[in-house]
């Protein structure tokens, strides 16, 4: 049954009128002089409003673009504009921010989801349109009610209050010290027959042994040619098999874009790499902890894996925050196959970043 804190946080979703000031404020202030406070200042003046400046902690800008510190900017521009905090990464706590900038006098403070419904070609990872989201609130209803433990429930609620209301207060505190192996999780058991997808250079193998679990074979995906040689060096003290490919529901060939930790499978990529599905490649591996951080193709890997998730029943770590309604449907894409696995949600960096969904097999 639907619970009554995401009926509400839904219901409030459905009412978009709470955004609108913010989309036809005219004159802005674009907190975050970075990459992408830039291109959102370029969005708001290529539609006719007025951006004053920046505000960032390094006031280093250009006479037509001011960068203000948040201690100096001009009182007249405080009353005069909307200010648009363009921060979108797992590094910056903007509850926190946003509260800061209250404390000084800032009152008319938006985040990129309130505006993100008017330039849904903004979107990005989990911002994106409400219409990604409102649509489905089926679906979304019966993950939540399939989550097994009430922090994850809160999670859930928490992620989708933020992306849809702008509710960035709350959000639990992350847990980025225990990536993959949450403490309030049964540990998995030692040595591991491990299957990484998406292995970059072999971070998260480090950090198991890190947290004193030992592997008896490693699977290691990673297409990235620039991430493949440091993967194959982390890996020469294991019993590994290492893959130069994407992880997909079938063998082919996809363009790709070498984007350091965000490099990800699209059709505007700079290269071709080859990828594979894991029924295909290691039908009888025999894992025990299967991991996909594969920057929004886990739904593909997950259907290119039901024979070997369906036969071994490993723990499953899914990563969600890529795409908007793989907070949802990667779960129930997992409980289709009736496996009887417990759903637990955790995340791991600020604003949403880094959830994973934890599959644990049932005895």
């Amino acid at each position: 049954m639907e619970s009554l804190e995401l009926r509400s946080v839904l219901a409030r979703a459905q009412d978009r009128r709470r955004t609108q000031p913010g989309v036809e404020s005219r004159h802005w202030l674009i907190y975050g002089a970075g990459r992408i406070g830039r291109k959102w200042a370029a969005v708001l003046a290529g539609s006719g409003r007025t951006v004053h400046g920046f505000i960032d902690r390094q006031a280093i800008g250009t006479p037509d673009q001011p960068v203000y510190r948040v201690t100096e900017c001009p009182p007249a521009l405080k009353q005069k504009c909307s200010v648009l905090l363009a921060l979108h990464n797992p590094g910056v706590d903007v509850a926190a921010v946003r509260a800061s900038l209250e404390q000084v006098g800032f009152c008319d403070l938006w985040l990129l989801q309130d505006l993100v419904d008017v330039w849904p070609e903004q979107s990005h990872f989990w911002l994106a349109s409400s219409q990604e989201s409102l649509p489905y609130v089926d679906d979304i209803a019966a993950a939540h009610d399939a989550l097994a433990d009430a922090s994850s429930c809160e999670l859930f609620c928490a992620l989708l209050d933020q992306r849809l209301n702008g509710a960035a207060e709350r959000l639990p505190a992350p847990d980025p010290s225990h990536h993959y192996l949450p403490q309030d999780l049964p540990t998995p058991r030692s040595p591991l027959r491990f299957i990484d997808c998406g292995a970059y250079v072999g971070d998260t193998i480090e950090s198991f042994r890190q947290n004193d679990l030992r592997f008896a074979e490693i699977a290691a995906f990673e297409p990235d040619p620039n991430h493949f040689p440091k993967l194959a060096a982390a890996m020469a003290s294991e019993k590994a098999a290492l893959f130069p490919c994407g992880v997909w529901d079938s063998m082919t060939q996809l363009r790709f874009s070498s984007d350091d930790s965000a490099s990800h499978i699209t059709d505007s990529g700079e290269i071709i790499v080859q990828t594979v599905a894991l029924d295909q490649a290691i039908p009888r591996f025999a894992p025990d902890y299967i991991k996909m951080d594969i920057e929004g193709a886990e739904g593909h890997a997950l259907q290119g894996a039901v024979s070997l998730i369906s036969t071994y029943r490993p723990r499953l770590a899914i990563s969600t925050y890529h795409k908007p309604r793989d907070l949802w449907e990667l779960l129930l894409q997992v409980q289709r196959m009736g496996l009887g696995y417990r759903f637990h949600l955790r995340s791991h960096a600020f604003n949403g970043f880094e959830t994973v969904l934890y599959a644990l097999p049932t005895p």
